[in-house]
């Protein structure tokens, strides 16, 4: 998800989608959080909605 967020960033977004991926890393790091937390349903949930974030992205910037 890391390297799908990477391209996304190289490309050029509208402010909307821009936000949309930092909200997706937002999500990545607190599920790194989680994990750390070893709160192992919370993170799989954060992980979840920053996929959904970035599977939308990656449709609309193709």
């Amino acid at each position: 998800m890391e390297k799908l967020l990477g391209e996304l960033e190289g490309r050029q977004m509208k402010p909307r989608q821009q936000e949309t991926i930092r909200t997706a890393k937002n999500f990545l790091d607190q599920a790194r959080t989680a994990l750390g937390q070893r709160d192992y349903q919370r993170a799989a949930n954060l992980a979840s909605k920053a996929r959904a974030l970035t599977d939308d992205l990656g449709g609309t910037t193709k």
